[in-house]
């Protein structure tokens, strides 16, 4: 009887064990996928996976493109304006947060008087990990 307890307490502590782990597992590793501009960025840091990013952008919204076009773009991949801008630099910002670290994808862009892009830049970034 005394072993039979036994191995119930045993195999329920293994069990809840089990259990523990694939649910912090799960948590580690849940994060908001990311979008087109950010899936996939290079480099072993995130100084270079940021330069990758801003890469990414330049090259997908020229200086002269349109700026409703940028805007449009940006919101579909889940980025959100960030009003008013500062310097007449307009911002948009995407959360590709995790349970442990928090992640900040940053567009900024400029555009001349008729709503032309003049320059566009963009920033990838660790915002604190618990």
């Amino acid at each position: 009887m005394r072993r039979a307890l036994r191995w119930i307490v045993v195999a329920t502590g293994l069990s809840l064990a089990l259990v523990m782990v694939s649910a912090l597992t799960l948590a580690i590793e849940h994060r908001r996928p990311a979008s087109a501009l950010t899936a996939d960025l290079k480099g072993a840091d995130w100084a270079a996976q940021s330069a990758d990013f801003d890469g990414r952008l330049r090259k997908q919204f020229p200086n002269g493109g349109s700026e409703r076009e940028v805007i449009s773009e940006l919101e579909r991949e889940g980025f959100k304006p960030d009003w008013p801008s500062v310097y007449n630099e307009h911002q948009a910002v995407r959360r590709e947060d995790s349970i442990v670290c928090g992640v900040g994808v940053y567009a900024m862009w400029k555009v001349d008087p008729v709503g032309k892009i003049n320059s566009i830049r963009g920033v990838y970034q660790e915002e604190g990990c618990s």
